[in-house]
């Protein structure tokens, strides 16, 4: 393999394994603040899938998806790199994204939930009945 690709397979290691410890980071908060099944579906199973089939095709358009013993190395790299420097920063900033979205998905819920409920009352209703009466 040619020394310039050898080194496009490093940088791009390096900043796979980056974004996924940006990607990691958003979904741990993510969970921390909607404690939901299918999140954590998402998460274990089809974020990491996904995850590596396009890591795996970003390899396969640098260098015909050859898989050298340094490229997971340079990975962990990444993914440490972001742990030791970006961490902090990227989680403040998603904690905060979610508690300012968070009262406004409580509104949202609450809304929606009267709006079943006027649904539900109408279909109780004979359907003779008028809602309003007219004078």
């Amino acid at each position: 393999m040619i020394l310039a690709v050898q080194v496009q397979v490093m940088l791009y290691d390096i900043l796979v394994g980056w974004g996924y410890g940006v990607i990691a980071c958003f979904f741990t908060r993510l969970e921390l603040h909607c404690k939901h099944r299918f999140i954590q579906l998402v998460w274990e199973i089809f974020f990491h899938g996904l995850y590596a089939l396009g890591y795996y095709a970003g390899k396969l358009m640098l260098n015909d998806g050859i898989y050298s013993i340094y490229d997971g190395f340079f990975f962990l790299f990444g993914f440490l790199f972001y742990s030791l420097f970006y961490h902090p920063f990227f989680s403040s900033r998603f904690s905060h994204l979610f508690t300012r979205i968070e009262p406004i998905h409580q509104k949202v819920l609450l809304v929606k939930n009267k709006f079943l409920v006027i649904i539900r009352l109408q279909t109780k209703r004979k359907k003779g009945t008028r809602i309003c009466k007219k004078d």
